[in-house]
């Protein structure tokens, strides 16, 4: 996309200026000069910038004390006395020239806490300001360091003391007091040109020790900017029956001609322009099935920010197939017993089982009760975390690799596909590498005894003992197949039901909760849908590694022969209900896993400067 081009045009045509500054913490620490303000905007150049200075106020506390006398003959620490000298109300501030609010008026006098140090001679050294006090408004207030004792109220040791040590000089400490001050206001001394409310503009303000204030124990002050748009009291104003009849209105202008094909493949083709007859603006509206308009700035795509996929390595690589490896262990492990519901229903001989709640109840009473249902619990979870790995983390790998490969351009343009194709590759590989455990499964579920106690480790033995190493790959054929077309209408089925619904629930896109709903039901009934497309392969697999020495081949030609056509749908309601189950499971966990990870879509993306303008991409 052309984002800086787009971003200039944004700005030329909002063309905002500062009209205010507003002070949002006033900070402290400022003793000598007003801080900086720096009106910055990381995604775009204004075509003025707005220039803006700060003013200082007092805040009524002490900020430090600056010795003028250190005094003299001082035998132990000497305190510092603060007395209010005036009733502080409007009238008195008025005639001492202090200009103060409501609020300034309304603090307390609070002396503020001190300490003196004093060396061996009897000498203040300095004073260092523990606590600031407040209320503490020059003129409004006296203040002195309390004056040596004489010698001989100190100790009856001193009548024994010479006359001329009893004469010492005692003199008391003077200083001069360092006045704390706040932000007043900031005043706008250039407005600028060419800003946008559509992009982030950031006002810093120096920090206390950046202009010569407190090193230490200051704050720095904080504000925000408050664009105001031009006004355009020249510009003509269509009439209702144009408003109704407007599609678009074009300018002369070579640069919107020139990125009006870029421009316009960034919305909906459910979005309009309508005119505001108060802001005498064009909004780009959709128009939602509920019966009102969703109307912004920038259209439907101006709440999404603008990026591009970051490269991962291997870290974010294997955080993404860890994440996907404990979603489909926990989402296929929680559906064992559906799963082995079905199974019974493929593999047992025709007529045993009238349909799932006969052969869940069979299950119990006849065939070894509740364990059965977990029998293929093992290789079942293993399995299904070894296909997570590699299916989640390939699909990220390969869908980013597809994306840099064929531009931008067509990246854009063909997203689902793209996710499809890549899907497919990963599920492809993680398939033939866990084909073994659904093997071992299949076989465990069919013949209670295969696998001694459940035992996937006696399975696996077993069944290479009974027919060699290449039976745990005999039904790959159809593995692939089951999963190749899950991954197909899942993708293709979630992208049209929720696209659906947000086409005609616009509005929906703005709640979070709405937006989860959303994926959450485009997710069932995809998950569902894909149910039906794969039940054949799942069907076939199921036969295919039903006992010793079945083959893909040996279950095609007993299907063929056997005649009933219609047996292929067999286990297909628990399938039904497994597929919705496993995809809504799976986007709670596999979300919930990412993000506790540290490799959510947001965390992986680099966010570009146009229209949300998040972080800067080059």
């Amino acid at each position: 996309q052309p984002t800086e081009v787009i971003g200039e045009l944004i700005c030329r045509a909002d063309n905002s200026s500062v009209s205010e500054i507003k002070v949002k913490d006033r900070g402290c620490g400022y003793t000598k000069f007003a801080p900086e303000v720096r009106i910055n905007t990381p995604d775009y150049k204004p075509v003025q910038k707005a220039e803006a200075y700060a003013t200082l106020r007092s805040n009524g506390k002490v900020a430090g004390i600056k010795l003028t006398e250190p005094g003299i003959g001082y035998a132990k620490v000497p305190k510092i006395v603060f007395n209010r000298t005036v009733e502080l109300n409007a009238v008195t501030a008025a005639r001492l020239g202090l200009d103060l609010d409501e609020d300034q008026l309304k603090i307390p006098f609070k002396a503020p806490t001190t300490e003196v140090m004093l060396d061996q001679n009897g000498v203040v050294t300095g004073v260092r300001v523990v606590k600031p006090g407040s209320g503490l408004w020059e003129g409004t207030f006296q203040w002195s360091f309390e004056r040596p004792e004489p010698l001989q109220k100190i100790s009856n040791v001193t009548e024994a003391l010479e006359e001329d040590e009893k004469n010492i000089e005692r003199r008391a400490a003077e200083g001069v007091i360092t006045f704390d001050n706040e932000v007043d206001k900031i005043i706008v001394r250039n407005p600028g040109k060419g800003y946008s409310p559509a992009f982030p503009i950031n006002v810093t303000l120096q920090a206390p020790e950046e202009c010569d204030g407190l090193p230490t124990g200051g704050e720095r002050a904080l504000a925000t900017v408050v664009l105001v748009k031009p006004k355009f009291d020249k510009d003509p104003v269509p009439t209702l029956a144009e408003e109704e009849q407007l599609n678009f209105v074009p300018r002369p202008s070579a640069e919107l001609q020139a990125v009006d094909k870029d421009v316009t493949s960034l919305i909906e083709s459910s979005v309009g322009l309508k005119f505001e007859r108060g802001d005498k603006r064009f909004r780009f509206v959709e128009t939602s099935a509920l019966g009102f308009n969703v109307s912004t700035s920038f259209g439907p795509r101006g709440r999404i920010p603008v990026s591009k996929d970051d490269k991962i390595g291997l870290p974010q690589f294997t955080r993404i197939g860890i994440a996907g490896a404990v979603c489909a262990a926990i989402a296929h492990g929680s559906l064992v017993p559906l799963d082995t519901v079905k199974l019974k229903l493929q593999t047992a001989p025709p007529g045993k089982y009238d349909n799932i709640l006969d052969a869940s109840i069979k299950v119990l009473r006849d065939e070894g009760g509740l364990k059965t249902f977990v029998n293929g619990f093992q290789p079942e979870t293993l399995g299904s975390a070894i296909y997570g790995f590699f299916s989640f983390g390939g699909t990220e790998i390969l869908r980013r690799t597809a994306t840099d490969l064929v531009g931008p351009v067509v990246a854009l343009q063909y997203p689902v596909p793209i996710l499809i194709v890549s899907s497919c590759f990963a599920s492809a590989i993680a398939a033939v590498i866990s084909c073994p455990f659904q093997a071992v499964k299949v076989r465990m579920v069919a013949d209670e005894d295969y696998g001694p106690g459940a035992n996937m480790i006696g399975a696996f033995q077993r069944m290479l003992r009974e027919d060699g190493w290449t039976a745990y790959f005999g039904g790959i054929a159809p593995f692939l197949l089951k999963d190749i077309t899950f991954v197909l209408s899942k993708f293709s089925v979630f992208d049209i039901v929720s696209k659906a619904i947000y086409f005609s629930y616009p509005e929906f896109r703005e709640d979070i909760t709405l937006t989860l709903a959303v994926s959450l039901v485009s997710g069932i009934v995809a998950g569902t849908c894909a149910a039906i497309t794969s039940h054949p392969g799942d069907y076939l697999f199921a036969k295919a590694n039903q006992k010793s020495g079945a083959t893909v081949v040996t279950a095609w030609n007993d299907y063929i022969s056997a005649g009933d056509y219609l047996a292929v749908l067999s286990g297909l309601s628990p399938r039904l209900l497994y597929g919705g189950l496993l995809i809504a499971l799976q986007f709670v966990i596999y979300d919930y896993c990412r993000v506790l990870f540290h490799v959510s879509p947001g965390e992986l993306n680099v966010f570009l400067d146009v229209v949300a303008g998040i972080a800067k991409s080059s």
